[in-house]
C-alpha cells in the first residue's frame, strides 16, 4: 500500500457493518491511518443518523474515533477550486468532486467502495 492514501465515506461506514464482507478490508484500511476530509466526517454523522439510526451521542462517538484514526485534512480553497472545474468538466455532484479532489491535493491515492470489491476478490482467490 502506497504511503498516504484517501479513504472515501463507504469505508468509513463499512467499518461499523461487523456481518459486512467488506468490514475487513474496511477495518484493515483504517488501521492504517488515511487521509479523510472534513466532508467524510460530516456524511458519515449523517449516515449514522439517518440510515442505521444511531443516536447522536453514538454517531458523535463514532466521529471522534475516525478524528483519531485518520489523518484529518481540509477542504481548503484551492481543494474547493478543484472540485468545482471536477464539477464542471466531468460532471460529478460538488460532493463528490470534493472527495475527488481532496486526495489530489495531497498527492495520494484513493481507497473507494469498489476498490474494496476488488481488494476482496483478490484476497478470496
Amino acid at each position: 500500500m502506497p504511503d498516504k492514501f484517501f479513504v472515501d465515506s463507504n469505508i468509513c461506514l463499512y467499518i461499523l457493518e461487523k456481518v459486512s464482507p467488506k468490514f475487513s478490508v474496511s477495518k484493515t484500511l483504517l488501521q492504517s491511518k488515511p487521509l479523510i476530509n472534513t466532508q467524510i466526517i460530516a456524511e458519515n454523522i449523517n449516515v449514522c443518523l439517518k440510515e442505521f439510526k444511531l443516536t447522536k451521542a453514538q454517531a458523535l462517538l463514532y466521529a471522534k474515533s475516525l478524528m483519531e484514526s485518520c489523518e484529518m485534512q481540509g477542504i481548503t480553497p484551492s481543494t474547493l477550486g478543484n472540485s468545482l472545474h471536477i464539477l464542471e468538466r466531468y460532471g460529478y455532484t460538488i460532493f463528490d468532486s470534493l472527495i475527488i479532489s481532496s486526495p489530489l491535493a495531497e498527492h495520494s491515492t484513493v481507497k473507494s467502495c469498489s476498490m474494496v470489491s476488488s481488494l476482496e476478490e483478490t484476497l478470496e482467490s
